[in-house]
């Protein structure tokens, strides 16, 4: 039967507004027994309201949620076990629209830089490395997560470090390389090679982005398809566990190999998968539409039955990056001369041909397909909405799922238009922080106008954009909690006395570089953060809703799958109070179809955190 309640609950700490929660709810057969029922807590109720609203107690029956509700209609209910929550919050499990969980897993076994703040500390860690595992004369040796961007760095910096051998330096962004001498000479690379079409390079730094990165890529040794399936699975396992230790349930692989899927397919066979995944197959858009939809849905069809794995997208690139020294994202306006602030020669590369791109998303839509396109520059950006809108023109594509990751930089005429194609806006909003990727790499090179722009969750929120939430992990964290503080502070947690941006009697770039040296900037375009409770929605329900999964999860309600986490702070409540204070919420428990995948006291804790406070 429906019963509706009413429960007055304290929003605020700080704060004597009263809210009153209603919600409804369908209670479980009483005369059933229950697998978990979990009371005296606060369990988020996703609504169309600003404010949250709360029950207090969720029963989970055979992996599926059969009561929310209160306290009292609880006391009914037979429980195999009981949980009481002691007023702790219990959300939804967190669903990552855009990451690359099993390259993650597979990075986590490589030499990492990712720590290193100083480009003399990412070389002393690559010397420990190749001091504690040699490798042979010849041989090529791999280091991934470079993220020291805006560097010029003299090719003679890498030969230092290895000589007698190709060594290769990954971009952390997943855009860019460094190559020593040795391994440019494999990959037959002189001073009078030039950058294909969507890339760049720089020869005298080894540096090479985008379409350059495939001249080194294709001189690496090739691995078997039995080393790639090790390795994907190995990866793959170490990125589900290092997200549910996140409280994460739910995620699209945003540009899934074949060895990939079947690493996803085997584990799924054996049961050992914990985070249900939509595996999204990189296409060309420049190639033939017929081979790219037909090779896709041939891999569609090879893998699907499996439960937890679906492939219902397409991953398009429409560009690359826009950061210097890449500078491969396709921007409307030229990038800017540094050192006069003039416009250069360079607008970056767009990677489809507008006028033929329609053939290839028809032929999709024709094989029911959903797009995901990686976009970065404004006329990047523009002209995937315009072939959005072709799209929803044609014959079923209406029905289509579409979406544009990453929009770092959009011009505000596109802003309506996401709400008028239904295209989900998936940001990933732990960059939009003021550091020297938003900073040092990149005001000089687009000037004040354009840098005011960056990241503006805020102008869509207002615009009633669909919004999504994602890490690209392991390009930045993958930790939720980290992307909703910055989403709602926009600020640099490593300068909390900073200066905060004024544009104010600014003529150009290189003034407005100049005015502020040596001065650390706190905040990243202010107006453009966003509410707690509508990226804690665009986390779960609208990623969940990119992904066709919201009929399964991203709500707590009865029907719905048992994907949630327990946090040991009511993450309202903090974000209201001091929304800094979300770096010290900590997950306690992550629940996978009403099975208990993590746990904070775990003794091999994926992230080798001690036991949380608050989680007893």
């Amino acid at each position: 039967m429906f019963k509706v309640a009413s429960v007055v609950f304290n929003f605020a700490k700080t704060s004597a507004l009263m809210i009153v929660a209603t919600w409804q709810f369908v209670s479980a057969a009483h005369s059933e027994d229950i697998d978990l029922l979990l009371t005296s807590g606060r369990v988020y109720l996703s609504n169309e309201q600003s404010s949250p609203t709360f029950a207090e107690a969720i029963g989970i029956r055979e992996g599926a949620i059969v009561f929310v509700g209160s306290d009292a209609d609880s006391r009914t209910l037979k429980a195999t076990t009981r949980i009481d929550l002691k007023g702790k919050l219990v959300m939804p499990g967190f669903i990552d629209a855009h990451v690359h969980a099993a390259v993650a897993g597979v990075d986590a076994k490589s030499c990492s830089i990712a720590d290193a703040t100083k480009l003399e500390d990412a070389k002393q860690i690559i010397r420990d490395c190749l001091a504690a595992n040699p490798p042979k004369p010849g041989s090529w040796f791999q280091v991934v997560n470079f993220n020291l961007a805006g560097k010029t760095i003299p090719v003679a910096q890498w030969d230092s470090l290895r000589s007698d051998g190709p060594m290769v330096v990954f971009g952390s962004d997943g855009h860019t390389l460094y190559a020593n001498t040795a391994a440019m000479a494999a990959a037959k690379v002189t001073a009078a090679t030039q950058a294909p079409k969507g890339g760049s390079l720089d020869v005298s730094q080894g540096f090479f982005a985008d379409a350059a990165m495939d001249m080194v890529t294709a001189a690496m040794p090739v691995k078997t398809p039995e080393e790639s399936l090790a390795e994907m699975l190995q990866g793959a396992l170490y990125g589900m566990r290092y997200l549910n230790a996140l409280g994460v349930t739910g995620m699209r692989e945003a540009s899934a190999s074949e060895p990939q899927i079947e690493a996803y397919a085997q584990l799924a066979k054996e049961g050992r998968l914990t985070v249900r995944s939509e595996q999204t197959v990189r296409i060309d858009p420049a190639g033939d539409p017929k081979s790219e939809i037909g090779k896709a849905a041939a891999i569609r069809a090879k893998f699907s039955g499996n439960p937890f794995v679906t492939i219902n997208s397409l991953k398009v690139f429409a560009d690359g990056v826009i950061e210097f020294p890449a500078q491969t994202a396709a921007l409307m306006q030229p990038y800017l001369d540094a050192a006069t602030g003039k416009p250069s020669e360079k607008k970056g590369d767009l990677l489809f041909d507008p006028a033929r791109v329609g053939a290839m998303y028809a032929e999709a839509v024709a094989q029911n397909f959903d797009i995901h396109t990686h976009a970065i520059g404004d006329r990047a950006i523009h002209e995937t909405l315009n072939a959005y809108a072709a799209i929803r023109n044609l014959a079923g594509g209406k029905q289509r799922k579409l979406s544009i990751a990453h929009l770092q930089l959009i011009d505000p005429i596109d802003f309506p238009r996401f709400a008028e194609l239904d295209v989900s806006a998936n940001f990933q909003l732990y960059w939009a922080l003021p550091e020297s990727y938003t900073i040092d790499a990149l005001l000089p090179y687009i000037g004040e106008a354009r840098h005011k722009l960056l990241y503006p969750a805020g102008s869509l929120l207002k615009a009633a954009a669909p919004l999504s939430g994602g890490s690209d992990w392991p390009v930045s964290t993958s930790n939720p909690l980290d992307a909703m503080r910055m989403a709602v502070t926009r600020i640099s947690p490593t300068a909390p006395d900073g200066y905060i941006f004024d544009i104010s009697g600014i003529a150009d770039a290189s003034a407005y570089i100049k005015s502020f040296s040596g001065k650390p900037f706190k905040v990243l375009n202010a107006d453009e953060r966003l509410p707690i409770k509508a990226f804690v929605d665009a986390y779960t329900l609208g990623s969940a809703r990119e992904l066709r999964m919201d009929g399964e999860v991203g709500t707590l309600a009865k029907g719905k799958r048992a994907d949630f986490v327990i946090l040991n702070q009511n993450l309202f409540d903090v974000a209201a109070r001091n929304p800094e204070e979300i770096d010290d919420i900590r997950v306690c428990q992550t629940y996978f179809e009403g099975k208990l995948v993590y746990s904070h006291n775990a003794p091999d804790d994926p992230l080798g955190r001690p036991a949380a406070l608050g989680c007893e």
